[in-house]
């Protein structure tokens, strides 16, 4: 499930606003977060996954699909 729908936006001066979206893959023993959003969605984020009956905690795994800050920028929510 899209916890939070990335986007692109561009801005005059060839600059863009953007956001990577977050993604949860559960079922079965694996809890998987895909990239945790920038460190602005942290206080959304608990919420985000409780509205699917997830807490941090029940985390299992997380993917970063790379080091750009609107998608590892919460990591330190889910210690390993």
């Amino acid at each position: 499930r899209v916890l939070r729908v990335g986007f692109n936006t561009p801005l005059p001066g060839g600059i863009a606003r953007a956001d990577g979206s977050v993604t949860l893959v559960w079922g079965g023993p694996l809890t998987v977060l895909v990239d945790t959003g920038g460190p602005w969605l942290r206080p959304h984020l608990p919420g985000l996954l409780r509205a699917q009956g997830v807490s941090p905690g029940d985390v299992t795994h997380v993917v970063v699909t790379h080091g750009h800050s609107d998608h590892v920028g919460n990591l330190n929510l889910f210690p390993a």
